[in-house]
């Protein structure tokens, strides 16, 4: 066992605290570093996706937007259309040109239908859903 005491000092060169390292000679010195370096972690690959164009980005969200809502036991079956419009305008993807015929046809229903949905949820009328 070796010990170190180290006088901590102010401005005027008064003591002011006392600094003590204690180190076991026993241990070699790798496992001493180890404890100062945090363990490694697994990376954890991140699920983003580069879209190569506009219309790449809009079909990539519609579709993890419904993923998203299909996994989600808590949306009735008749809702599902209307809560995947609601997730898509909160992500702002109709600010995107022609977004609007891409969700209307990969949904199979209109655009006048999602306009509508759209102005619901600016309205507040939502009709049933916990949103």
């Amino acid at each position: 066992m070796k010990s170190v005491t180290i006088a901590i000092r102010n401005r005027d060169h008064r003591v002011i605290g006392l600094l003590c390292i204690n180190m076991n000679l026993d241990v070699p010195f790798s496992q001493i570093m180890s404890t100062f370096i945090p363990p490694e972690t697994p990376e954890v690959n991140s699920p983003v996706n580069f879209a190569s164009s506009v219309d790449d980005l809009v079909a990539q969200t519609l579709e993890f937007t419904i993923e998203e809502v299909n996994a989600d036991r808590s949306v009735s079956n008749n809702a599902k259309n209307r809560q995947i419009v609601l997730n898509l305008y909160e992500k702002g993807i109709f600010d995107i040109k022609d977004a609007i015929n891409q969700v209307a046809d990969r949904l199979n229903i209109s655009k006048h239908t999602v306009y509508l949905y759209i102005r619901q949820f600016k309205s507040g009328d939502f009709q049933g859903l916990d949103k």
